[in-house]
């Protein structure tokens, strides 16, 4: 029996009406899923990188100064701008974030439970979407989370949305909207234009009069696509930043995605797909995508919708490979298209389940398949427990921020040369430089070299502190950049700076501490 034998227009939502909205109780059971699957996740701390450098600029951004010119990062602008709608919305805090971050998703589950009502035209299946989504997002280790990769499923599901429903009812304001979720998702990450083209296609190969599939449609995917991009484009020309912003994204990503992979053992490739926080992927990818093989096999051809929903994992795909580090948060946008191919096989099942077919077996299936989930779950509020007791001791960049923090006035500055821009949030300072992550001026590039211009800010703002780290984070399969401490000594610009200007005050295992010279002071 084929999947289509088991679908039917569920009672709680009619299409002809033109609602697209599943009922109030449906979406409570939405709302109320993601705050037991969430809720875990509150009481986490920043990350040493990725979120706490994203917090960073967003608080510079709300301050007038721009990303790239003032606060620097390799990532797309739409990640500090989510991170800066953050700071505004919750304040700059990790509690603040883990909120933003929770509604976030939440809103992302809810678009998906409208596509997959609208494309199986049941709002059952589309509730179960939205739940298979939570639970393989907030399975995962809490630093893939608040990441760009993780975040652009929101902009995403909002683009298939209206192309699903651009196909159902011809409206330009439909094709308009999908292209705008396009652009936004292309602000987080580049490569998802392609998403565009996917979309373009599908309104191509719609039925329709000649002028809406040749001029209409394109025109108002593209006038979508385009006010996205040039709403970040103004601002970032009116900032004085687009320069910046052209130099970083299109010369010095390029280059360094490609010695990403350039690196990239097979070995660790391989054990990056086999990771334990993989288990929900694995699980969504099996019966997400059995399901669309048998579906095709029985149909002989995929709906429109469902060859959208393929372009999405083929341009996931296509993303992780050509960035090149295999890091877990790199597998996230595969969770959203798997958890919508998902729900008319756990449909089927539960449907066979209450008419007491094989329901020992598909109990026992779903048990197996929750096991990870469960844990995980399970381990995030353990963590928030124990956060709440006073249990969790502050890790080391936590207890140096504070160190800082007490002996700077708020307007003095800080410098850290290393990889955990967290302890600028955890001083509460700024930066002597926009280069907040020092990765980018330890080894040559062919197209920039941003040593000049760091040595400068250097100068325009010497900090009060410099803080030189011992030891880095991991760099997941692609181990690109030296150490820290290797690239301190070979920076002999700098290390002559700090060896007549500053002195130690503090030497740690994984750090030491400079402290400027007053005037007149010895060496």
């Amino acid at each position: 029996m084929t999947l289509d034998a088991e679908v039917t227009v569920d009672d709680e939502m009619t299409l002809d009406d033109g609602r697209s909205f599943p009922c109030r109780s449906g979406i409570a059971w939405i709302l109320l899923g993601a705050l037991l699957l969430g809720a875990g996740s509150l009481l986490y701390p920043w990350t040493e990188r990725d979120s706490a450098s994203a917090a960073y600029i967003g608080a510079r951004i709300l301050e007038g100064q721009a990303p790239y010119r003032d606060a620097w990062n390799v990532k797309g602008p739409g990640i500090n701008f989510a991170y800066a709608l953050s700071n505004l919305f919750f304040g700059k805090s990790a509690a603040g974030l883990r909120v933003f971050d929770l509604l976030w998703q939440t809103a992302t589950a809810l678009l998906l439970a409208l596509a997959t009502t609208r494309i199986y035209k049941n709002a059952s299946m589309g509730r179960i979407a939205a739940l298979v989504y939570l639970t393989a997002y907030f399975s995962q280790n809490y630093w893939n989370w608040g990441e760009a990769d993780g975040l652009l499923s929101l902009p995403l599901a909002m683009a298939l949305l209206f192309a699903v429903r651009a196909q159902e009812n011809e409206r330009l304001l439909f094709w308009m909207l999908a292209g705008v979720g396009v652009g936004i998702a292309t602000l987080f990450k580049s490569p998802w234009g392609l998403f565009g083209l996917a979309i373009l296609v599908a309104a191509l190969a719609q039925e329709g009069r000649r002028v809406d599939r040749a001029v209409r449609r394109p025109a108002a995917l593209a006038a979508g696509f385009g006010l996205s991009a040039a709403t970040a484009g103004i601002y970032l020309f009116w900032k004085n930043a687009l320069t910046d912003f052209w130099t970083t994204q299109f010369l010095l990503a390029t280059e360094y995605v490609a010695r990403l992979r350039a690196v990239a053992s097979a070995k660790c490739v391989m054990a990056a797909f086999v990771q334990p926080v993989h288990t929900p992927l694995i699980l969504i990818a099996a019966i997400g995508l059995w399901s669309m093989v048998t579906t095709a096999a029985s149909r002989k051809r995929l709906s429109p919708p469902e060859l959208l929903l393929l372009a999405w994992m083929f341009i996931a795909a296509f993303t992780l490979v050509m960035h090149g580090a295999y890091l877990a948060y790199d597998f996230l946008p595969f969770f959203a298209p798997l958890a919508i191919l998902c729900a008319p096989p756990i449909y089927a099942a539960g449907k066979a389940v209450r008419e007491k077919r094989r329901s020992a077996a598909w109990l026992a299936l779903a048990a197996l398949a929750l096991v990870v989930p469960a844990k995980k779950i399970g381990q995030h509020y353990a963590v928030a427990v124990n956060t709440l007791r006073g249990r969790v001791e502050p890790g080391v960049w936590n207890t140096l921020g504070t160190f800082l923090n007490q002996r700077t006035a708020p307007q003095d500055r800080i410098f850290v040369w290393g990889n955990a821009p967290v302890i600028y949030l955890y001083a509460d300072r700024l930066s002597s430089s926009r280069f907040i992550q020092t990765w980018f001026l330890t080894i040559p590039w062919r197209h920039v070299d941003y040593r000049p211009v760091f040595l400068a800010e250097f100068a325009a703002h010497r900090p009060r502190y410099f803080v030189l780290l011992k030891a880095e984070p991991e760099q997941g399969c692609a181990p690109l950049f030296p150490g820290s401490q290797e690239t301190f000594e070979q920076f002999a610009a700098l290390r002559n700076i700090v060896a007549e200007e500053y002195q130690v005050e503090k030497d740690e295992p994984l750090f030491r501490i400079y402290r400027q010279k007053q005037p007149g002071s010895s060496p």
